[in-house]
């Protein structure tokens, strides 16, 4: 819930210049130095900062993955299975 609180106050701050564009009471060619500020540094910043804290080794546990893959080969079969049958556009 941390991550979603500080994105929140980054939408409310890009919600907040874009609705100021569209009225005028900016000029829309100054928000760039905005906008690259955060897409280029501030974003991956802190998203960098909490994948470094967090633990990760959930994400790569041989069950969970084994898993995945096996959900994913029997939805490709079953897909494979129901388009056989029906010719393509």
């Amino acid at each position: 819930m941390d991550v979603l609180a500080a994105l929140g106050k980054l939408v409310l701050a890009f919600g907040t210049g874009a609705v100021l564009a569209r009225r005028e009471v900016i000029p829309a060619s100054s928000a760039t130095a905005f906008t690259d500020f955060a897409f280029l540094f501030a974003i991956p910043g802190y998203l960098s900062g909490k994948i470094y804290l967090s633990d990760l080794g959930h994400l790569f546990d041989v069950r969970a993955i084994s898993g995945y893959a096996t959900g994913m080969a029997l939805r490709v079969l079953l897909v494979a299975a129901v388009v056989r049958g029906e010719p393509c556009a």
